[in-house]
């Protein structure tokens, strides 16, 4: 997404980050949840704005728990304890490897545990809401609806065409500030949040955190316009 907003605006990515308006911060191996800053971008960061570089970690887990403090309620399960279905995801990032399991099960090393979530908008499709951060503010909201069947990915071609929305379409007020506290305490300037709506309580739960944004590729190439330009905008009012 940064090289769309980047064309957007008229600007060039280079390797380098000497002369540069702002920096972005990547994890060296994009599947990676953790992550710090070589001491050359914490002191560059001082004059220039280094985007996400106090965000070091995205696993599953520490996201749960940064939700549980911010929005008071549970995510996190122990799947020794807990009874029912459950979801069983890597901490890795952008990986995918989600699954429904039955608890009380064994914990496999290396994958967070969560309450399973009814996102479905009846027997057939479920919906994902996933508000756009940049620079404290929520620049868009995407709505995605999928088949039940592959609540967890990607049809071929990605999901039913996405929606790009202002966030209070699908957030409230409180909700849209408790996301902003969320990213705010994961150190992150620029992220897409995943969020579902619980059906049965009506509740809002925060899933991950995915400081690479490339989601505008699945778009129609009207709302994939129109999105690139919300985008570049914000960035340009938080880091330019």
């Amino acid at each position: 997404m940064i090289v769309a907003i980047a064309a957007q605006l008229g600007l060039e990515i280079t390797a380098s980050a000497e002369g540069a308006q702002a920096v972005f911060f990547w994890q060296e191996d994009w599947t990676s949840a953790f992550h710090e800053p070589p001491e050359y971008l914490v002191e560059l960061a001082r004059t220039v704005p280094v985007v996400n570089i106090g965000c070091s970690d995205i696993s599953k887990t520490t996201v749960s728990r940064r939700f549980e403090e911010v929005f008071d309620r549970q995510l996190l399960i122990d799947p020794r304890q807990y009874r029912g279905p459950a979801i069983e995801k890597t901490e890795r990032n952008g990986l995918r490897e989600i699954r429904i399991v039955e608890c009380p099960t064994e914990p496999v090393p290396g994958y967070c545990y969560q309450r399973l979530i009814d996102n479905r908008l009846d027997d057939d499709w479920t919906e994902d809401i996933r508000p756009v951060v940049i620079g404290g503010t929520i620049a868009c909201l995407i709505r995605k609806v999928r088949p039940i069947r592959d609540r967890f990915g990607h049809t071929p071609g990605g999901p039913t065409r996405p929606e790009i929305h202002e966030p209070l379409e699908y957030l409230s007020a409180e909700e849209v500030r408790k996301v902003l506290r969320l990213a705010a305490s994961l150190g992150a300037d620029y992220c897409e949040i995943d969020c579902l709506r619980d059906r049965p309580s009506g509740l809002l739960y925060v899933v991950d955190v995915n400081t690479t944004p490339a989601f505008f590729d699945r778009h129609q190439p009207d709302s994939r316009e129109k999105m690139i330009e919300i985008e570049a905008e914000a960035f340009r009012r938080a880091f330019l």
